[in-house]
């Protein structure tokens, strides 16, 4: 293997790592990355850390602003709204593409995963429970089979993940999700497309008004 693909795995991990943080709430909205700190943590050499700050910006993870550094993005109600209409349209069709197609096996994972969520919503664990949140959306939209729905959601739903931990009652939420979710992962299995679009969207408003309610 050459030193270029070898480096070139490096700067992709780093990314994935740090993008990792983001989602999971570890490194918080409005948070600053000090650059020193997290060349520590990950145990790399600067230029990966410099390269994963650079593509994190691009897709909207980070912003870099003058004499202050690189933060991880806050969000305004515009923003939180604008986001919620695209996730909106794209997990609308998401779902009915999962409905045309899922398997048994696409089912039981689903369910897996929702258990998960719940079992973490139980014993207060907000980190795991963030992380099984976004891991639902995301298999929703691998059920879909449709890779460029997929490719965007990494622009959408995503970034909503840190802002959902600042939710009034988030453990209260997280259980009327878990019934969002088993409503949404019924409809599938039934192949009934209207009503999984339907409890999606339920699913997302509910969703949306908690996030502006705690801003």
């Amino acid at each position: 293997m050459s030193r270029a693909i070898v480096y070139e795995s490096l700067v992709d991990k780093t990314y994935d790592e740090i993008k990792r943080m983001i989602l999971s709430g570890e490194l918080k909205a409005g948070e600053r990355l000090r650059f020193k700190e997290m060349v520590e943590r990950l145990e790399v050499s600067p230029t990966p850390i410099k390269l994963a700050f650079t593509r994190l910006e691009k897709e909207g993870f980070v912003v870099s602003i003058p004499h202050r550094g690189t933060m991880v993005c806050e969000f305004s109600q515009k923003d939180i709204l604008e986001i919620f209409q695209i996730r909106e349209s794209l997990e609308t069709l998401a779902v009915s593409l999962a409905a045309d197609c899922a398997s048994v096996k696409d089912i039981a994972l689903l369910r897996t995963i929702n258990k998960l969520y719940k079992q973490a919503i139980d014993e207060k664990d907000m980190k795991k429970a963030t992380e099984q949140d976004f891991y639902f959306h995301e298999t929703l939209y691998k059920i879909s089979e449709n890779k460029r729905l997929h490719k965007l959601m990494n622009f959408s739903n995503v970034h909503l993940v840190s802002i959902a931990e600042k939710s009034n009652d988030f453990f209260g939420n997280g259980k009327i999700y878990f019934e969002n979710h088993a409503a949404i992962i019924d409809a599938i299995e039934k192949h009934d497309a209207k009503e999984a679009q339907n409890n999606i969207q339920a699913h997302l408003t509910y969703a949306f008004h908690q996030i502006l309610d705690a801003k």
